[in-house]
Parts: C-alpha cells; sequence; structure tokens
C-alpha cells in the first residue's frame, strides 16, 4: 500500500518552519536587536502568530525581556482577557515560560506582578518566583503597595499574587490595618467616598489570596457586608462611585459573604439584606426611574438579591415566594432615556442583563409553576451589545432556551458573543438532531462573511468536544467544508492553524467504513463550489484516505480519476498557452509545475492502489502532446507498482514508441531526465522503498530500450 505524508499538504508546517529559522536568525543577535524584534512581534494582529514566537523563544538563550516588553506583554494578556473566544493554546503557561527564561532581572518587581496576575499561577509557580524576587523585596514591595493603595490603582488579580508570594496572613493583615480602619471609620460614620473601592479590591485580593488573615473576625465581616450593601440603597451615593466601581463592591459582598457562610449569625442578616433588596426593587420598577444613578441601582439590587437568596437557601431557608421573585425579576426591563448617551447606556443596560438572568438562573430550580419566555430574552438580546454576558450565567434554564429564535441573532455580527453558548453540551443532549441544523447555519453564517477567527474556533471545539459528529453524514460535510473552504488563502495563518488542526482529526478518527463517505463528499464540495483552479488542499483528504484502504467503491475510484485527471489537464493547458508549440521548455515546465507534479503522484497512487489503466485515445496518437506525455509518465509510474498484466505493458511500449517517433529529441530527453530524477517536495512512503525514485529509476530503462528501438527504426 502507498500512502502519502500528510505533512506535504500542511501550510501551517511552512509557517512554522520559516518562523523558527528566524528565531534561530535573531538569536545570533545582540540583546537589543532580540529585543527591539520581539516588540514588534507583541504588536502584531495575530494573536495566535505572537503565541506561536513566544512558545519557542526557548531557542534564544539570551535574557532581553526589560519593562518595556514585560509592558507590551500586559497590554497583550489585557486584550486576550476580554477576547470571547480564544482557542485553548495555553497562552498562560506560554507567557509564564517566556518571562522565566528571557527575564533580565527581578528590578521591575511591579510589573512582573501585573503580567503574573493574568497567568493563574499554581502553587509550585508561585514558590518559583518567591525565590526569584527574595522574601525580603516581596515584603518591601507589599509594604508599599498598602501605602499607595489609595493613591495608584491595583487589580485584586495582581494583589492575590502578592499576597499569595507573602505566604503570611499574620503580616498580611497587620499591613492592611490603614485600610481596615478606613473601612471601620466608613461603617462607623456610613460614609462614602470613593477610596471605598480600593479598600474593596484589598479586602478581596485578601479574602482569596490568604483567607486566614479574615480568621476570627466574622464580626468585622458581617459590618462590613451590612455597610457595604447598604450603599446601594441611595442612589446619591453614585455621586462618589461609578459603574465599575458598583462591580468591584459588589463582588466584595459576595466573596466576604462566602467567607462566613458557615456562621450561624450569617442567617438573620441575609435574609433582612433579601427583604430589603427586593422591597427598593420592587419601588424602583414600579415607579418612574429617570435618574441615571437608579437605572444602576436596580442591577446592583438584582444582584444581591441573588446572593442573599442563595446564603439563605443554602442554610435551609424556604420562605421566599419564588415564583412571584421568578415573575417580578423576568418581566422588569429598563428603557434608555434620552439624555443618556449610547456608549454609557450601553454599559448599565448589559450590567442589568447579565445580573438580571445569573439571578433568574438560580432562583429557577426552586420555582414551582413558571414559564421561561426565551421571547422576552430575545428582546433582551436585540437590544444588548454583548449578548455573552446576558447569556454566560444560564446553567439551569438552558433547556428552556428556544434556539428558532435565538439562531438569528447569533448569525449576526454579534457571532462570537453567542459562539461558546451555541455548543453548549446541554442543547446537544435536549434536542441532538434539531441543534446539529443550528450549527450549521451558523456555520454558513461565518463562511460567508469570511471570518475565520469564528472558524477556527468552531474547529477546535468540534474536534475536541464532538469527536463523533463524525459519524454523522450531514457532519461529515461540514468537516470538509471547514477543512476545503479559503483554499485560496493558504497565507493565512489563522486558516492554515484550522487546516492543521482538522488534518489531525480526520486521521485519527476517520476509519475505513466511512472512507468512501468522506471522499464523495469532497468530490461533491467540488462540484459545487466549481473548483476548477488546482490547488493541494482540495485534494489532500481523498490522497489520505484512497490511499490507507480498498474499501472504495468502484464508482468513487472512477471519480477520482476523471476529476484529478481533469485538473491536471486544466493545469498543463494553461501552461502550455504561455509558450510556443516547439519550445524546447515546454514539457519541462509543465511537469516541473509544482501543482502538477503532486497530481501525477496522486493519480498515480488511485491507479496503483486500485489497479486503474491509462485510457490512451485515437486523438493522443495523433497530436502526441503534452497530455500524451503526462499519460506516459503515469501509466509508466503506475506499471511499476501496479499488477498490470503484459498486454498492457505492451500497449504502453507501443504508444511510449509513437511518442518518441513523433516528438521533438528535447522533449523526449526530458521525460527521460524527469522520469529518473527524483523532486523532493513529492514523497510517497511505501513498505518496499523509500520515495518515487523506485519509479523513476525503473522506468528510465524502458526509456532507453525504446530510445533504441527509434535508432533502429531510422
Amino acid at each position: 500500500m502507498v500512502n502519502i505524508k500528510k505533512d506535504i499538504f500542511n501550510d501551517i508546517n511552512k509557517y512554522k518552519e520559516a518562523i523558527n529559522v528566524e528565531i534561530k536568525e535573531i538569536s545570533m543577535k545582540d540583546e537589543s536587536t532580540i529585543r527591539d524584534y520581539y516588540m514588534n512581534i507583541l504588536e502584531s494582529e495575530d494573536i495566535y502568530y505572537i503565541f506561536y514566537v513566544l512558545k519557542i523563544s526557548f531557542l534564544i538563550k539570551v535574557k532581553f525581556v526589560n519593562r518595556n516588553i514585560l509592558e507590551k506583554l500586559n497590554e497583550l494578556l489585557q486584550m486576550v482577557s476580554m477576547t470571547r473566544n480564544v482557542i485553548e493554546i495555553e497562552y498562560k503557561k506560554i507567557c509564564l515560560e517566556f518571562i522565566k527564561n528571557h527575564i533580565i532581572n527581578n528590578d521591575n518587581i511591579d510589573i512582573i506582578i501585573t503580567v503574573l496576575g493574568h497567568l493563574d499561577l499554581n502553587d509550585h509557580e508561585i514558590m518559583y518566583f518567591r525565590k526569584f524576587f527574595g522574601y525580603s523585596k516581596i515584603y518591601n514591595y507589599y509594604k508599599n503597595v498598602n501605602k499607595m493603595i489609595f493613591e495608584k490603582y491595583f487589580t485584586t488579580e495582581e494583589l492575590i499574587v502578592l499576597i499569595r508570594l507573602l505566604d503570611n496572613h499574620e503580616l498580611c493583615f497587620l499591613h492592611l490595618l490603614p485600610a481596615i480602619t478606613r473601612i471601620n471609620e466608613y461603617v462607623t460614620d456610613s460614609v462614602v467616598e470613593k477610596n471605598i473601592v480600593s479598600c474593596c479590591i484589598i479586602l478581596n485580593s485578601v479574602i482569596l489570596g490568604s483567607p486566614k488573615s479574615f480568621k476570627d473576625k466574622d464580626d468585622y465581616v458581617i459590618s462590613t457586608i451590612s455597610f457595604l450593601t447598604n450603599i446601594f440603597y441611595d442612589s446619591k451615593n453614585f455621586t462618589f462611585i461609578n459603574l465599575e466601581d458598583a462591580k468591584i463592591i459588589l463582588l466584595t459582598i459576595n466573596n466576604l459573604t462566602n467567607s462566613i457562610k458557615n456562621n450561624s449569625r450569617i442567617s438573620n442578616l441575609s435574609f433582612g439584606i433579601y427583604n430589603e433588596s427586593l422591597e427598593i426593587y420592587e419601588q424602583m420598577t414600579k415607579g418612574h426611574t429617570t435618574v441615571l444613578e437608579e437605572y444602576i441601582v436596580i442591577g446592583c439590587l438584582i444582584k444581591l438579591i441573588g446572593i442573599f437568596y442563595m446564603v439563605s437557601y443554602d442554610i435551609g431557608c424556604r420562605m421566599h415566594d419564588t415564583d412571584y421573585l421568578f415573575n417580578l425579576i423576568q418581566d422588569s426591563d429598563i428603557e434608555k432615556p434620552q439624555y443618556i448617551n449610547d456608549t454609557e447606556w450601553k454599559n448599565i443596560y448589559e450590567f442589568f442583563l447579565s445580573h438580571k438572568y445569573e439571578t433568574l438562573d438560580l432562583i429557577y430550580p426552586s420555582t414551582l409553576e413558571v414559564i421561561f419566555k426565551s421571547d422576552v430574552l430575545y428582546l433582551h438580546l436585540i437590544k444588548c451589545s454583548t449578548p455573552y454576558d446576558a447569556l454566560l450565567p444560564l446553567k439551569n434554564m438552558l433547556r428552556e432556551v428556544d434556539w428558532s429564535l435565538l439562531i438569528a441573532l447569533a448569525c449576526s455580527d454579534k457571532r462570537s458573543e453567542y459562539i461558546s453558548f451555541l455548543f453548549n453540551p446541554v442543547f446537544f443532549k435536549n434536542n441532538a438532531t434539531e441543534h446539529y441544523e443550528y450549527i450549521h447555519i451558523f456555520i454558513e453564517a461565518a463562511f460567508k462573511n469570511n471570518d475565520y477567527d469564528i472558524l477556527l474556533i468552531v474547529t477546535h471545539i468540534l474536534v475536541e468536544n464532538h469527536k463523533d459528529l463524525i459519524k454523522k453524514e450531514d457532519f461529515l460535510s461540514l468537516y470538509v467544508n471547514l477543512f476545503l473552504s479559503n483554499f485560496s488563502h493558504s497565507v493565512n495563518f489563522t486558516i492554515s492553524y484550522r487546516r492543521e488542526k482538522l488534518l489531525n482529526f480526520f486521521c485519527e478518527n476517520v476509519t475505513d467504513k466511512n472512507t468512501n463517505n468522506l471522499i464523495l463528499v469532497i468530490l461533491d464540495f467540488l462540484t459545487k463550489h466549481k473548483i476548477t483552479t488546482p490547488t493541494k488542499y482540495v485534494f489532500t483528504l481523498i490522497f489520505l484516505y484512497s490511499s490507507r484502504t480498498n474499501d472504495i467503491s468502484n464508482e468513487t475510484v472512477i471519480k477520482l480519476k476523471d476529476y484529478t485527471f481533469k485538473c491536471i489537464q486544466f493545469h498543463s493547458t494553461i501552461l502550455t498557452s504561455e509558450f510556443d508549440k516547439y519550445n524546447e521548455e515546454l514539457y519541462f515546465n509543465i511537469i516541473s509545475n509544482p501543482h502538477i507534479k503532486l497530481y501525477i503522484v496522486m493519480l498515480s497512487l488511485y491507479m496503483v492502489n486500485f489497479n486503474l489503466k491509462i485510457d490512451f485515445t485515437d486523438e493522443d496518437l495523433i497530436s502526441c502532446d503534452h497530455i500524451l506525455y503526462i499519460k506516459l509518465i503515469i501509466s509508466l509510474i503506475c506499471y511499476k507498482r501496479g499488477q498490470f498484466d503484459e498486454s498492457y505493458l505492451e500497449d504502453i511500449r507501443k504508444v511510449l514508441l509513437k511518442f518518441i517517433i513523433n516528438s521533438r529529441n528535447s522533449h523526449v530527453s526530458t521525460l527521460g531526465m524527469l522520469i529518473k530524477e527524483s523532486d523532493k517536495s513529492i514523497l510517497i512512503e511505501n513498505t518496499e522503498k523509500a520515495d518515487i525514485l523506485a519509479f523513476y529509476d525503473n522506468i528510465l530503462e524502458k526509456l532507453q530500450t525504446c530510445l533504441k528501438k527509434e535508432k533502429c527504426i531510422k
């Protein structure tokens, strides 16, 4: 059995090889040149390209990562964190290794820790950087941060890294005293001002980074929760805080509540906050809200209702009228007033929707007789700029979602917002056959709009999470479309990456049983899309699978042979139009064309595996043109590897002799030379020989025999 190496079709390997060569060349340069190179890389718009270059940076032994590189890396990670869908390429691990291998020194502890805040460090990695910085530097930086906390913005994530590096909950709490004291003053005096947000960031960081710091401090936690929730009961407090501040305060309330959820005193507190939040929410939604701050408060109240409903529910409270609560929240909406600009309203409305559906989803399992209204969700999503945030919390209500409504929105220019929701496993369990249709529609929309990033993400989801779909005939065509579409855009890194994933997937999952169907699907694709210009991607899968099994129908084999030869004929005819008929280089240019070379090997493979014969026509013998020339090469190659009878060889000899007599000597010589010399880019593996050289060497002997006969005749 003859098989082709799949790597020959994989442009991503060419990209990688080129990048590897470039990296090796750069590694010989000085530190400044290497740094400039990586600064340019980090400014690329293709994140997959960036992360691949970072991944292979181990080839460079120079320490070159300074503050400027780290700041660029931080910008990249911030952008990725806000991107809805980035396929899992282990970018956090890649960035971590990049820093560890190339950081110059530990002087820039502030920006290093900021970057590390994006990377979800495990305990082993925390220990590595604790040794890298040294405890003294970590401790001094932690003290400085606490001094600057009210003057400079720090993210919760970077503070968590710092607290974990410190690894001392007593010291951690000790240096929090300025913030703790400030919060106590706020609680005692019921004062709300901007620095409350900085205090919340610190509290969040300590709760998540060093939970033991709050051990035996339940009274403090409870009073802080009570104070923070009261902020949202008066819209005037939003004179000092904005929407983003409100999100941080809500997160702090949630984390503080979770930290003491086993304390019996939380029961009364949670029930009281729940009732008060619900009462104010009812008043505001039934009244006429006109002030911007009140719209923010409505969203905050829904979140508080959800938090403290779950706290009371988890400790056994069943006193809530969940049906009433569900219907109240489901039917509520807020309308944009004229005086609020679109950007400001967009953020408020999406904040409202995300908390609305999060709370509805929490309540839903406890309801008795409620109906989830997909049409209401649909109307909300129409008005929403980022539907992802509204859909993300849905878990318990997923089975109630009506995709016949949502699919139109999912196929809009907001496709990236819906993709992870569309592929949620629950929908496949609920009504798989119908949901497959929605996936088809979604992918067709992505094809239509040349949305290469979406197609790559779809490919990743399909090959990683839905491998069994390839067994379904209609989905087989979907996989083929994903592989072969955009074949003319081979220079696109994202498309090549998509092909790599699919090619590996096909090799691992297509079996002998569905090979015939796969090839027919590919041929249907070629016909449907009227692909006439040959390209290696069009034939990749056919080549792979027609070589691995004989379980292919005669009808399919004939289709393969005819289509491949038509492509050879098409491409070679274009080339002949560019040369004079008697040009000595004509045939050389035809056969040296990389596409034609590949198709000749391809067609030879079909014929060897399935004992097909080249059909020589009377027209071939009259014209003795380039088509006959190609047929001769294919027939001679096939004869040496196929199992044909002697009469077929005699037919080949006669045609070959006719060609030699009627063709120019240069063309005959070219035929001999091309058969003898191997093209290293075309490799055919088989059990007997390493490549196609064996074919050429044996065919040369036949040519020499025919040439001797020609001389005898002359």
